[in-house]
């Protein structure tokens, strides 16, 4: 069951996606500081990504090269493809926020998935299902990790599509976000 304070925050992150869209070449461009809400923008949580999402989701090499540190890098979504292969032979088109793309439908079209949808049930909603997966196997601040949670460097990413999240969780039940550390409080 999700408490006020946690479905307040994942309505506002979830918002961010309708907000998001590139629009079409016909229609204005998007603020800078889109309206999630009649009174919540996005600079509204920024603070909670900055505080608990950046630390993993705010460079380059981002798990599922999400970053999460601008309306433009959670528009953009996630990726399956491997930023850093030490057994690739050949360059990679890179995949840089603002310069290698400009268009949500652009990183679409280079296989980029999204990670909010505001207008789906739950289950399609990648971003508020690995924070409700977080939440439900919540870590005690302080206390020791399971030795079943894989915190090493050279772990195997796994970047699921939303349609993928049941055989996620089946295969890491463990797995929700923020991952390896405790869930984000109520007031979050």
């Amino acid at each position: 069951m999700r408490s006020a304070g946690f479905a307040f925050l994942v309505g506002l992150l979830t918002g961010v996606g309708a907000c998001m869209q590139v629009p079409a070449p016909n229609l204005k461009p998007l603020p800078t500081n889109p309206v999630l809400t009649s009174s919540v923008s996005y600079s509204d949580v920024k603070p909670i990504i900055e505080g608990r999402c950046a630390v993993c989701h705010g460079c380059y090499d981002a798990p599922c090269q999400l970053a999460l540190t601008s309306p433009a890098g959670l528009a953009r979504g996630a990726s399956k493809a491997v930023v850093y292969n030490g057994e690739r032979l050949l360059a990679i088109a890179p995949s840089r926020l603002f310069v290698d793309e400009k268009t949500t439908a652009g990183w679409r079209e280079r296989g980029f998935f999204p990670v909010v949808d505001p207008l789906a049930d739950d289950s399609a909603d990648l971003m508020r299902s690995m924070l409700e997966l977080g939440a439900a196997h919540s870590f005690a601040p302080g206390e020791q990790l399971p030795a079943e949670l894989d915190l090493s460097i050279s772990r195997n990413l796994s970047c699921a599509k939303p349609d993928e999240f049941a055989n996620y969780v089946y295969e890491h039940p463990l797995g929700g976000m923020p991952y390896g550390t405790a869930s984000l409080p109520t007031s979050e």
